[in-house]
């Protein structure tokens, strides 16, 4: 049984939604377990939009059905425009606080909100992986834009033994630092020692 149900607010184009694939490679730089341990323990769920998200958490028994930790990483820079309560300035802690008040009761729920959104991760990765032009081609190209492309280049920094480069991400980019440390920390307590290489 997955330890979480993790919500992105991207959409998935084809089997596999990629972003999470280089989210499970950081995960196992911090863990050391078998990658089929951690896909097994975090279920993605692309959701196409920060509603789709806000209705999912509303619904929590309907999302995660067994009892898994519901997860959500959102953009930063968005998010406030959905929670009309929330004061000009709000905090990132004021935005988490409000945004739980959401969550259906007794469901388990963690929301992380990346400083200002998924194009400022991939900017990072850019940054970080600016050596290997062998997986992104010229220093200094965009992300963001081409999703082809962005899934390519995460699928190749996905590659286990880059794990500097994507140490250098999580240091770029706390907010999904913290993101990346708790899953670790939820893959850690369902496994245990048994699961290590």
């Amino acid at each position: 049984m997955p330890a979480a149900v993790v919500l992105y607010e991207d959409s998935q184009r084809k089997n596999e939604f990629v972003p999470h694939r280089f989210v499970r490679a950081c995960v196992q730089d911090k863990t050391s377990l078998q990658p089929g341990f951690i896909e097994n323990a975090l279920d993605p769920r692309p959701m196409n939009g920060i509603n789709a998200i806000i209705r999912a958490v509303g619904e929590g028994h309907n999302v995660a059905r067994r009892g898994e930790e519901l997860i959500a990483l959102v953009d930063g820079d968005r998010i406030r425009d959905h929670l009309p309560t929330l004061k000009v300035g709000a905090t990132a802690a004021e935005v988490q606080a409000e945004f739980c008040k959401l969550a259906a009761p007794r469901v388990e729920f963690r929301l992380f909100v990346l400083d200002r959104n998924l194009e400022s991760v991939l900017k990072a990765v850019a940054e970080c992986f600016a050596a290997h032009e062998d997986i992104f081609g010229p220093a200094g190209k965009s992300l963001g834009k081409n999703r082809l492309e962005r899934d390519l280049a995460l699928r190749r920094a996905s590659k286990r033994e880059l794990t500097s480069e994507r140490a250098c991400v999580l240091k770029t980019v706390p907010s999904f630092a913290r993101f990346i440390d708790h899953l670790a920390t939820l893959c850690r307590d369902a496994f245990g020692g048994a699961a290590h290489q």
